[in-house]
């Protein structure tokens, strides 16, 4: 058993990893914590959560940066190709808007001997993405890298399911 932020993670045996839930960006996360984890490992965690909350901005600045997602999708729109929820969206978003919609839907810290990395999947809500979720990576020193893989929910659902780790990395669905 693990604590964290008052929450109890459970030891999974078969993929040698604790899972729980932590709010992250005020929305509920599934969380995986696996790797050499000692017995200082609630501070350097905290540390990274903290950081997490407080450069939420700064990592969906790098997303947008690098794959020009706001003008990618805003061009869908205006050629009335972007549809969410089967209803075509019509109007254009704002920046302000597109970075609001952001959250992670799963989370995975590996703890090494005396570091934490993040590999964690960002998804929008409304669907902007249209059923793809953005890889995003965090090293041990904050440097925080894209992966161009998009990932379907449906697999990442599967995967949540069946409590596997990292079955994406296994299937590529889109890389740019």
């Amino acid at each position: 058993m693990l604590k964290i932020r008052n929450k109890i993670f459970t030891f999974n045996k078969e993929e040698k990893e604790y899972i729980g839930h932590l709010a992250i960006w005020n929305k509920e996360t599934e969380v995986h914590f696996y790797g050499a984890i000692n017995r200082d490992y609630e501070e350097k965690l905290e540390e990274k959560l903290n950081w997490l909350e407080k450069n939420r901005v700064s990592i969906i600045d790098k997303f947008i940066e690098e794959d020009n997602a706001l003008n990618s999708i805003n061009q869908l729109i205006l050629n009335k190709e972007l549809e969410i929820n089967h209803q075509k969206i019509l109007d254009k978003i704002g920046e302000v808007d597109f970075k609001n919609s952001f959250y992670i839907k799963i989370i995975n810290f590996e703890f090494l001997q005396n570091d934490i990395t993040i590999d964690s999947y960002m998804g929008t809500e409304p669907d902007y993405l249209m059923g793809h979720f953005v890889n995003i990576k965090i090293t041990s020193n904050f440097n925080i890298n894209i992966h161009y893989t998009y990932v379907l929910p449906s697999l990442i659902n599967q995967a949540i399911e069946k409590n596997l780790r990292k079955p994406w990395k296994k299937i590529l669905v889109y890389e740019k």
